[in-house]
């Protein structure tokens, strides 16, 4: 079904073509997953942190998936490549960090394999890419194991209505986004989930037991979720990266 997004389409702010540094189609499964909040916590820079405890788990926002149709901007103007590729991230919303005042969506991880974008992903943004095979067979989504691990493989099963959680979604992607180099810099940047035009559905993500992915959070049981959403046509755009080296009031530089 097309996406209505009733009573909340007055908040959607796009980024201005000018902040824009690229854009490409996506399709394939947005979700949260829960997991226990000491767990995700461990996934944390220093300088950043969950919100005060209230309770014993803590959202990881899961997007993987096509993205096709690539576009890069300069000043405004788009540079169509056509390139399309596969992805996967991980990230957690609502959390803090020192550097700046306001709630983030830090990247934790993600996967590609497109290797120029893997690149421009760990050098520009922090956002810990790796570079894997994956892709779809079905419903099933499968990203290829590293060496002495199985390989990753999430299911999904399509349900008749579009769940509630897609508000949830939407509201941590439209968050600041904070990624970490590995030179120890912060990077600020933006995204924009343009669902205007895309075709939502509901569905339900199977992640069976003792699947490995680093960029995910380690789980002792299968993760069931009814809440996931499978989308067609939305438009995922980057804004340029703001690289922060993030000092401390007492100037303890992190």
């Amino acid at each position: 079904m097309a996406y209505h997004d009733t009573g909340t389409r007055a908040e959607y702010a796009p980024l201005a073509p000018t902040m824009i540094a690229g854009e490409a189609m996506f399709s394939g499964c947005l979700c949260t997953i829960d997991l226990a909040r000491s767990i995700v916590a461990s996934y944390l820079p220093d300088a950043v942190a969950l919100p005060p405890e209230s309770s014993a788990t803590h959202p990881c926002l899961l997007a993987f998936g096509e993205q096709s149709a690539g576009t890069t901007f300069f000043g405004g103007f788009s540079v169509p490549w056509g390139i399309r590729y596969h992805e996967l991230m991980v990230a957690i919303p609502s959390v803090s960090w020192a550097g700046a005042a306001g709630l983030h969506l830090f990247v934790t991880g993600m996967a590609c394999d497109f290797w120029p974008a893997v690149w421009n992903g760990n050098v520009y943004y922090g956002f810990k890419k790796r570079f894997a095979r994956m892709g779809w067979s079905g419903d099933r989504f499968a990203v290829a194991g590293e060496a002495g691990h199985r390989p990753f493989d999430a299911v999904l099963h399509p349900r008749p209505d579009v769940p509630p959680a897609i508000h949830r979604i939407r509201a941590a992607a439209a968050l600041p986004v904070l990624g970490y180099r590995m030179d120890g810099v912060f990077v600020r940047s933006r995204f924009d989930w343009d669902f205007r035009g895309a075709v939502v559905e509901g569905a339900s993500l199977e992640i069976p037991q003792g699947q490995h992915l680093p960029e995910l959070p380690p789980t002792a049981h299968p993760v069931s979720n009814v809440d996931a959403c499978r989308v067609r046509g939305m438009i995922w755009r980057l804004g340029w990266p703001e690289p922060v080296l993030q000092v401390a009031p007492r100037g303890v530089v992190f």
